[in-house]
């Protein structure tokens, strides 16, 4: 009876034993899952899954394993009621198991979307309710745009036509930055200094609206910037914080950087410090030059070897600004670089004639040095707003210093050529501009102004006290324009006029010479119906040569390869004219511009090759240039 009993009950222990493992086999459902770009359709390469309980408790947490884009997915049905799946740079998905489980035997397609395509529909979404053209402005409300609440000053901004934030928060203007910062009307220290890290230390609140200039005064036009975004705050009174710390270590060096950003009452503070060392890895470097006559290839130089380098920069900077009281302001910064680059090249050299035989001996170059090519510049400047709105007075000066230091050893063992080319080179720049803009009656406004600027510089190998440039540019500009409403045009209309002495001793030149240009400009523009705008401006520029363009000392760092500059360039003049305009079409913002360029006596390089097929680039006013384009 025993007997019986044992295997009765074996039999009932077996019975339960498979039955329970049938149950959990029903309970685990497997299925296969692809993680796709939702804009591109391509499948990512990595990602995260999280099984979640009804109360949205992690059951399981895992990583995917993924092969030729898509993975396994084992889900304990008894448990998990929704999976959550995840990938770098895009925002994850929730999705229930039942509705996983609907295609089991199918291929599951999760879309994920990236972070930042979903800022771009943000911003067309604010575009079409809250950007407005108003003559030669685009102004956006950020206050009247429901989409900035709980948002900061720089998620505002990438809602602004012609304004792209890129993933490392660097803030262009038509893909570039040439652009100049102000708040409330007031040039600001603090914004321009970063205005990514600004406009993420203040909320989105409290600014009411943001405007780009798209013609700005004179003023600006002097300090070399084309655009200029203007930030109108909602007048609360704010104090801020900013402060990070960043390292990162790869294969070749490292970097540690520093920021800090404060804004109390009436004192703003920002500063910055970046450090990197990085060792470059061995590069191969093929270099080859074909020389042409009637359309022939006539000589060919072919340099084939090896380049080492190792890069050390630092930068650091500081910025200060105080509102002494509601008319006047102070700004003062302080900024310093210093690139340090070793680097060590090794050349094999071979020249080649039409028909590709080798007509010169082979022969290697060495070259190794260092270069130290820092700077240092300071600013001071004061604003004052005149009382009853009559107007604007402002001033500025700048003191900007450079120090080139350069040591190179070049050998040439075939040659028995050896030499040593150190070279020191130091620039002063200092620069004074004030600039009165006056509110006159029936919105007419006349801006009037000056600038100052004197240059020094001076290159030479100073252990031997040998001096190969001494030289020395002065420009004073006087400008004036007028800013007036003429049958619901805008229009504005200035001139500029410039004077400019040069002296210059190189080790084989001396340049003394001295010339005056005036330098019209003009510009309409116009507020249509339906949210649309339209500008024409002209404008006209000069372009001097630099010291380098034109010092005729030939450089030989560069085997088969020889530079120069030519002292007796002249200046090039450039004539822009220039038509924009600006609307909604497909419920998108497009702003186009045609324009048309000519340059007179532009500068360019040129290239020679002598019987002995070394190639020498210098520079040439080669005559005149037209270009037509439209953005």
């Amino acid at each position: 009876m025993s007997m019986k009993k044992s295997r009765i009950l074996s039999l009932i222990f077996l019975w339960w034993l498979s039955s329970t493992e049938i149950l959990i086999a029903q309970n685990v459902s497997s299925l296969t899952v692809q993680l796709r770009d939702s804009i591109t359709n391509n499948p990512l390469i990595s990602g995260m899954v999280v099984q979640l309980s009804a109360s949205d408790k992690s059951i399981a947490k895992s990583s995917i394993n993924i092969q030729n884009g898509q993975f396994s997915l084992s889900i304990d049905t008894s448990k998990a009621s929704k999976i959550y799946f995840s990938s770098s740079g895009y925002f994850g998905k929730s999705l229930t198991v039942s509705n996983l489980l609907r295609n089991k035997n199918a291929l599951v397609v999760v879309l994920l979307t990236p972070i930042n395509y979903t800022i771009n529909e943000v911003k067309i979404t604010a575009k079409k309710n809250h950007v407005d053209f108003v003559d030669d402005k685009i102004i956006y409300s950020v206050a009247s745009d429901s989409l900035n609440r709980g948002r900061t000053g720089l998620e505002a901004m990438s809602n602004m036509p012609l304004i792209d934030v890129s993933a490392d928060n660097k803030v262009m203007l038509r893909g570039g930055y040439d652009y100049k910062v102000v708040i409330d009307g007031r040039a600001s220290g603090i914004a321009n200094a970063n205005v990514a890290n600004f406009l993420k230390s203040i909320p989105a609140n409290s600014i009411e609206k943001i405007e780009i200039l798209l013609d700005p005064a004179y003023k600006y036009k002097q300090e070399g910037v084309n655009y200029v975004i203007s930030i109108i705050t909602n007048k609360k009174k704010w104090d801020s914080y900013y402060g990070s710390v960043s390292g990162q270590v790869n294969t070749v060096g490292y970097e540690v950087a520093t920021s800090l950003q404060t804004k109390l009452n009436k004192i703003a503070l920002v500063s910055n410090l970046n450090f990197s060392d990085n060792q470059m890895p061995t590069t191969n470097l093929i270099w080859e030059n074909s020389y042409f006559k009637s359309n022939k290839i006539i000589n060919r130089i072919y340099q084939e070897g090896t380049q080492i380098n190792r890069n050390k920069f630092l930068n650091a900077d500081i910025q200060f600004s105080y509102d002494i009281d509601s008319l006047n302001l102070i700004n003062m910064s302080l900024s310093t670089s210093l690139p340090i680059l070793k680097t060590e090249n090794n050349y094999e050299i071979r020249t080649y004639d039409a028909q590709n035989t080798q007509v010169m001996p082979s022969y290697t170059s060495n070259i190794s040095g260092k270069s130290v090519n820092g700077f240092i510049v300071g600013n001071i400047d004061y604003e004052k707003k005149l009382r009853y709105k009559k107007g604007t007075l402002s001033m500025s000066a700048q003191w900007f210093r450079r120090v080139n230091e350069v040591e190179n050893q070049i050998s040439i063992p075939q040659k028995n050529i050896f030499f040593e080319n150190p070279v020191l080179g130091q620039s002063n720049e200092y620069t004074f501009q004030a600039n009165l803009l006056t509110n006159l009656p029936k919105n007419t406004k006349l801006e009037t102004g000056t600038k100052i600027i004197s240059r020094y510089i001076t290159s030479g190998d100073f252990e031997n006290k040998l001096k190969f440039i001494d030289f020395h540019q002065q420009i004073t500009t006087l400008y004036a324009s007028v800013n007036f409403k003429l049958l619901k045009y805008l229009v504005r209309v200035g001139t500029q006029l410039d004077y400019t002495s040069e002296n210059a001793q190189f080790s084989a030149n001396t340049i003394n010479s001295s010339y005056a240009n005036l330098l019209p400009r003009f510009s309409i523009s116009k507020s249509l119906p339906k949210n649309r705008s339209f500008s024409l401006v002209y404008n006209s520029s000069i372009r001097r040569p630099s010291v380098y363009q034109l010092n005729p000392g030939v450089n030989l760092s560069v085997p088969n390869f020889t530079s120069f500059g030519n002292p007796t360039l002249s200046p090039q003049y450039t004539h822009n004219l220039t038509f924009n305009y600006n609307t909604f079409f497909l419920k998108k913002i497009l702003s186009s511009s045609l324009y048309y360029e000519q340059s007179r006596n532009s500068i360019d390089a040129i290239r020679l090759i002598a019987m002995d097929s070394v190639l020498s680039s210098t520079y040439a006013n080669i005559g005149q240039s037209f270009k037509l384009g439209l953005n």
